[in-house]
């Protein structure tokens, strides 16, 4: 999972994007770059995060989610595993919060014991099943974009994907109709590179922004 910090203002992009933009309010670009980075995230998935360890206690199946920073929230669960009382690691399945109830027809009126299953039905919350029956400590990696008052990102994420917030910035204000920036033609130019890039973004995550399987030669000591 990446690391949040350190951060750069969104404002960074700003000379560059303002002077597409003729008379366009600093206040509608910036809300427009918080937009496609949160689209970025969401949509490409570039951003993985280890979420705040969560207290498992007995008889409570459903816990809050948190990145523990401020300008981010989770969007989905990459991977679950439970630490018990004796060291155990329990990798837990992620599942539909239907297939769930489907496959555990009692479940949670009357269904505890060690949790197989994190779901969810909203980005805030999860839920266990079975119900945890003893205590433990849940680990979560999980997907997450820039909240919708953030101001900041991870300089990292900026540094890789200012292309991609370029191009969708521009895209999203071009098209806006009736302003003194509006431009369909280079807002259709602008989204070709915008959907282009998203997509390679998705891939270049997908692989763990690594080109492939890399292979260690074992040497011997000299």
């Amino acid at each position: 999972a990446s690391t949040l910090t350190p951060t750069v203002a969104m404002s960074t992009l700003m000379p560059e994007l303002s002077g597409h933009l003729p008379g366009c309010p600093t206040a509608v670009i910036t809300s427009s770059i918080r937009t496609v980075a949160a689209d970025l995230c969401q949509r490409a998935k570039v951003l993985a995060v280890e979420a705040v360890p969560i207290a498992v206690t007995i008889g409570a199946y459903e816990y809050a989610v948190s990145t523990g920073v401020t300008y981010c929230e989770s969007t989905d669960i990459i991977a679950a595993h439970l630490i018990l009382a004796d060291g155990s690691k329990i990798p837990l399945r992620w599942a539909t919060f239907s297939a769930v109830q489907r496959a555990r027809r009692s479940w949670p009126e009357a269904d505890d014991g060690q949790p197989v299953f994190v779901t969810a039905r909203d980005r805030q919350t999860i839920q266990l099943a079975p119900v945890p029956d003893a205590e433990a400590t849940l680990y979560l990696t999980v997907n997450a974009r820039p909240t919708s008052d953030a101001d900041v990102l991870p300089e990292w994420l900026h540094d890789e994907f200012n292309r991609e917030l370029f191009h969708g910035v521009l895209h999203q204000l071009m098209m806006m109709p009736s302003r003194s920036w509006t431009n369909e033609k280079l807002a259709m130019y602008h989204g070709k590179h915008w959907a282009h890039r998203l997509a390679a973004a998705r891939y270049r995550a997908s692989t763990e922004y690594n080109v492939g399987t890399l292979s260690v030669e074992m040497r011997p000591f000299a």
